[in-house]
């Protein structure tokens, strides 16, 4: 659903989650970074594309105002990830957090 309402930002959420993730082997990171990113890039390509006309060709606005619902609900999203992540918040803090490529002895 949102590639289709937010294509640009998902673009850019996906980009972090896949540099996270290579750089950490750990996808729970990246996931939950990605998470907290979602509304925060859907807000700054919304500014983008008011402030810059054209910008990348994609608004995601209704003639022109800010879309307040899609970004609460990039907000809810991002939020409920990271609650569901609690437990790998916890394995991260700990250092006990299992990396995507490597197995235990």
């Amino acid at each position: 659903v949102f590639l289709f309402l937010i294509p640009v930002p998902l673009l850019g959420v996906v980009g972090v989650f896949l540099m996270v993730f290579i750089a950490s082997r750990i996808i729970s990171l990246a996931s939950i970074i990605a998470a907290f990113l979602l509304p925060m890039l859907f807000a700054a390509h919304q500014v983008a594309a008011d402030k810059l006309p054209g910008f990348l060709a994609y608004r995601g606005e209704v003639q022109g105002r800010y879309s307040v619902p899609l970004l609460c609900l990039t907000a809810f999203v991002g939020f409920f990830i990271i609650w569901r992540h609690r437990e790998n918040i916890r394995r991260l803090a700990r250092g006990e957090e299992h990396r995507f490529g490597l197995m235990k002895k």
